[in-house]
Parts: structure tokens; sequence; C-alpha cells
């Protein structure tokens, strides 16, 4: 072959062992890859182009055919962060990608409570289900008719949670039949709790006060 300094292997075809194994696989003596692969392949940004090219979701095709387009538009990867899209139900593109912190699960406990602390409304929405049977919807949709009062005092919720943020009004049921019955201040939630829910108790319990008036 011209140009070819290497030694003859494959007779038939008149080619170097190299350029024999290119028609084999490759139809062509043509370098298939492209001219700027080795600078692609050693960038930090490869992989993770790569990655996102060969799985179900993809990769958009301005990205798609042009790893130099995704290096300008995604820049620099921060430390401790992955790719992610923005909407899960387009490919990853230059409209649709962010950059999102990641944790460490090797610490089960700890990675719960850093994912609580990012996803709030989803941390309430299934403790909602587990504990009520119930979504952050409904939820909120029994506050809004409150208008965010509790259902006995008529206060709002003043108490803090213990990282010191608002706490959200606690959700009352029957112990018994597991029934909801609306949202109520912390105090009077714990004070049905004490009294055991009993009205029998706390009719007394107003006979009392009214009595030492």
């Amino acid at each position: 072959m011209p140009n070819c300094g290497d030694a003859q292997k494959n007779l038939k075809l008149g080619l170097c062992q190299r350029h024999t194994f290119r028609v084999m696989r490759h139809g062509s003596i043509e370098q298939p890859r492209p001219a700027d692969w080795g600078s692609r392949e050693a960038h930090p940004l490869y992989s993770i182009w790569s990655y996102h090219k060969r799985i179900l979701s993809g990769i958009a095709d301005e990205w798609k055919n042009d790893f130099w387009e995704f290096v300008r538009n995604v820049g620099e990867k921060p430390d401790g962060f992955t790719l992610r899209r923005k909407d899960l139900k387009k490919p990853l593109g230059p409209e649709n990608w962010y950059w999102k912190e990641s944790f460490s699960n090797k610490d089960p406990a700890k990675y719960q409570r850093e994912w609580r602390k990012r996803n709030p409304e989803k941390s309430k929405n299934s403790n909602l289900k587990r504990q009520f049977g119930i979504t952050i919807e409904d939820y909120n949709k029994m506050g809004e008719a409150q208008k965010w009062r509790c259902d006995i005092c008529g206060d709002f919720e003043t108490s803090k949670d213990k990282d010191g943020g608002p706490r959200q009004m606690p959700v009352d049921h029957c112990h018994k039949t597991g029934k909801i019955r609306a949202l109520l201040c912390t105090r009077c939630n714990r004070g049905l709790g004490l009294f055991k829910d009993d009205p029998t108790i706390l009719r007394a319990a107003e006979n009392y006060l009214q009595k030492h008036k």
C-alpha cells in the first residue's frame, strides 16, 4: 500500500497487518477514528459524554455528534458533582442539563439525612404515605381549607423542628380507627395524646379549670 512502511502480511489484499485489520473490521483502509480521538479520550469530560451516548435516555444530536460542543456548553466539571437532566423525559442536551452535587451512600443513615435535607417535599410525601396513606397534595389541601390554623385553638404553628426551622402542622388521626381528622398545632396535638383522646378526661379537665378559675 502507498505510504505504508509496514511489512506486507496479506498477499491477496497486498496490505500490512494493520491495514488488513481495518479492511476486515471497518471495510476501509482509512483510519476509522477521528483525528482528535486521542485528545478527546484524555479529556476529563470524555467518560461522561461517552456514558450518556450509551444509555437509553440518550444525548441530544448537538452533543452526540460534536464532543467539543458538549465541552463548551457544560464547562469544567465541579468536584463531587454529576451531570443530570432537568427534564427526565428528554435527552441530555444544551437546554436540558445541570450539575448535581453527589453524596456518598457508604453511611446509609447519613445519606438518608442528607437526602431528606435536599428533598424536603419528597421526604414529607413519603412520610405522609407511610403514616397516613395521603399525599403531600392531600396535606396541602387540608392546610389551605383550614387557612393553616389549628383546628382546635385556631393558632398558626409556631414551634420549631430540631434544625430550628418552622415545624409543619401534625396530622391528627384516631388511633383506634386510623381515620384522619384535621391538622393541629403541635401543642394541641400533643395535648390530645396526653389526655388519651378521651372526651371524658377532657371534660373533667375543663370542669377542673372552671372550678379553680
